[in-house]
């Protein structure tokens, strides 16, 4: 199999693909591609989804990722991208997570402007010891989410921001963020 040619391996995927199902012709449709293939990208797709239902996380992540590099069009390849960030995240392969998430920002897609991705993204980026850079993003996160309607969601950030503000040493900000998340829920902290 290493000794043969390029397309020779990528030719035997492809015979291999038309003999078995389900996950297996997924991944030989995947070794037999070149460049964009929605087919492959597809079955892949079916792959993850049944990977992840039996709770096999990293299988489902690797494939949804191969399932953004097949394919062409940028929402389906965005949305593919944030299913295994996802997955990625529960399974602790942060960096990879990262990898994501920032290939989805480069991607002209409204789920790269989804304000949920930049969270994710700020929380990763504590999680891996970029504090700064992290906490910057979930604080101008939070504090742009106050001025929307939705007091819940703007407390859940606030609250964020305030662990992070905890966990980069800053106790003093941590009780004044979270206290600004308890004064935006208002009396008996109900949205």
């Amino acid at each position: 199999y290493h000794q043969a040619t390029a397309p020779d391996r990528r030719r035997a995927h492809r015979a291999l693909a038309t003999v078995h199902t389900g996950d297996r012709r997924a991944w030989h449709l995947a070794d037999a591609a070149v460049g964009f293939d929605e087919e492959a990208a597809q079955a892949l797709q079916a792959a993850g989804a049944a990977a992840a239902a039996r709770r096999g996380y990293a299988e489902a992540a690797a494939a949804y990722e191969r399932a953004a590099e097949l394919s062409a069009d940028p929402d389906r390849r965005a949305r593919q991208l944030r299913r295994a960030s996802n997955l990625l995240i529960t399974t602790g392969h942060f960096d990879r997570a990262l990898a994501a998430i920032d290939t989805i920002l480069g991607l002209e897609t409204p789920l790269a402007q989804d304000p949920r991705l930049f969270h994710t993204r700020g929380m990763l980026l504590i999680g891996t010891g970029e504090f700064d850079v992290g906490f910057a993003i979930v604080k101008q996160l939070a504090e742009a989410s106050v001025t929307m309607s939705d007091p819940g969601t703007a407390a859940f950030l606030l609250a964020d921001t305030a662990m992070a503000a905890l966990i980069r040493g800053d106790c003093a900000e941590s009780f004044t963020i979270a206290r600004h998340a308890a004064s935006v829920l208002g009396d008996g902290g109900e949205p």
